[in-house]
């Protein structure tokens, strides 16, 4: 009985053992999808949103040349964007900023191609907490975060993610 008893203790221990082991490599795989921490992302999404209302110089002046397009308002051609290639919470992407007709950056696409909007969900929750919008169904995937006067949406057509912030715009009456 002294054996039984013995044995069926090894097999217990054994057990968890392999269930802690599987528990580790799972939470392993789940957490090395985005190697950055909550708080670097929520600095990172803050230091993005600074830049709106920059001029192009200023922008310029911070960040580089980039990749240029143009756009024409009233018959002058202006710049509608710049774009630049960087790495965007330690995962490949583009940083574009977008012009609006006073010639300030009035919003910003940040766009990765090797993650989902699953894998960044959790973490932009723990940065700027739950969203005030979600919406996931049929293949479409929209989050929308409101902070101080910011827009952060997310948005998964399945190929893209894309995180874009902007200011919230206020109607007057």
């Amino acid at each position: 009985m002294k054996k039984k008893r013995g044995w069926l203790v090894l097999c217990l221990i054994f057990l968890l053992v392999l269930a802690g082991c599987q528990k580790e490599a799972t939470t392993e795989a789940v957490a090395g999808t985005l190697p950055v921490e909550p708080e670097e992302m929520r600095t990172e999404l803050i230091a993005f949103s600074a830049f709106l209302g920059y001029s192009d110089e200023e922008l310029v002046a911070q960040r580089g040349e980039g990749t240029v397009n143009y756009q024409d308002i009233e018959d002058i051609t202006a710049v509608g964007a710049r774009v630049y290639e960087e790495e965007i919470f330690a995962v490949p992407g583009e940083a574009i900023f977008v012009f609006g007709d006073d010639q300030t950056v009035n919003s910003i696409l940040l766009t990765l191609t090797d993650i989902g909007a699953e894998d960044l969900l959790g973490e932009i929750n723990e940065a700027l907490d739950e969203p005030d919008l979600l919406l996931d169904e049929d293949g479409v995937f929209h989050a929308e975060w409101q902070k101080e006067g910011i827009l952060y949406s997310l948005d998964d057509d399945g190929t893209t993610v894309a995180i874009a912030i902007s200011l919230i715009l206020v109607e007057e009456n």
